[in-house]
C-alpha cells in the first residue's frame, strides 16, 4: 500500500511529499524537497525511512532547494530536461527571496511518458509546461503529483521564465482533465482535491474563454 506523508517547507508552504511503499522495507521518494532538509530527514527517520529518489516537478527554489543534501547522501534526482539549467542557476528564483540556489546536476533527466519503478512503485510522467517549461506531473496508482501546474480551484502562474498561459492551459485541459477516471491530485501547495473537482471546478476553463475573447 503507498503512503504520502506531507511535509510544509520553506516560507511558501510547499507540500514536500514522502512516498513509499508499506510492503517496503527502507526506501522512499520525496516529491520536492524544497528547503528545511533536516525537517524533511527528520520526518524519514521517523518512519525508518530514507530518501532513495527525489522527483522535481519543475526547478523553482522552493521546490527543489534541499534536494541537492540528499543528492549527497546517494538519492537520485530526477527532473525534466528542459528545468534543469534552474537547479544550477539565477532561473530557480532563489535571489526573489533573498536565497542562494543550492545548486545540483539531475541524476536524470525526463522527456514525458516515461514510466518509472522507484522503491517498488510505478511512477507515470507527465510533461505539462506552462509554470515552467519542464513542469512534470506523476502519477501513481490513483494520485497525482502536480507542483505547481493545477491547484485546489486554481491553477499555476504563468508569468516566470519559461511560463506560458497557453501551455499551461493545454497541460491542464487537455492531458490532465483528459485522464480516464479520477485521481487524488496532490498540489505544490495548499490542499490536495480531486480530478473530478477540477474537471467541474477549476477556473481555468472560464479563464481561458476570457483570454480568448
Amino acid at each position: 500500500m503507498i503512503k504520502i506523508d506531507t511535509i510544509l517547507t520553506t516560507y511558501l508552504e510547499t507540500n514536500t511529499y514522502i512516498v513509499y511503499d508499506s510492503k517496503a522495507k527502507e526506501g522512499a521518494v520525496v516529491v520536492d524537497p524544497g528547503g528545511d532538509y533536516d525537517k524533511i530527514k527528520g520526518a524519514l527517520s521517523g518512519i525508518g525511512r530514507r530518501c532513495e529518489y527525489v522527483l522535481l516537478t519543475h526547478g523553482h527554489f522552493d521546490h527543489m532547494n534541499a534536494a541537492a543534501e540528499f543528492q549527497k547522501e546517494g538519492a537520485t534526482v530526477i527532473c525534466h530536461s528542459a528545468d534543469a539549467d534552474k537547479l544550477s542557476s539565477y532561473r530557480s528564483l532563489a535571489h526573489f527571496a533573498g536565497l542562494m540556489t543550492n545548486k545540483l546536476t539531475p541524476d536524470i533527466t525526463l522527456k514525458g511518458g516515461e514510466t518509472l519503478n522507484l522503491c517498488g512503485m510505478s511512477f507515470k510522467a507527465i510533461h505539462t509546461p506552462g509554470h515552467t517549461e519542464g513542469g512534470m506531473c506523476y502519477i501513481v496508482e490513483d494520485k497525482i503529483f502536480c507542483g505547481d501546474t493545477i491547484f485546489r480551484f486554481s491553477y499555476g502562474r504563468y508569468d516566470f521564465y519559461g511560463g506560458s498561459f497557453q501551455k499551461l492551459k493545454n497541460s491542464i485541459i487537455n492531458k490532465i482533465f483528459n485522464l480516464k477516471g479520477d485521481y487524488v491530485l496532490y498540489p505544490g501547495h495548499g490542499e490536495p482535491s480531486t480530478l473530478d473537482e477540477e474537471r467541474k471546478y477549476n477556473p481555468i476553463k472560464i479563464d481561458t474563454e476570457q483570454d480568448e475573447n
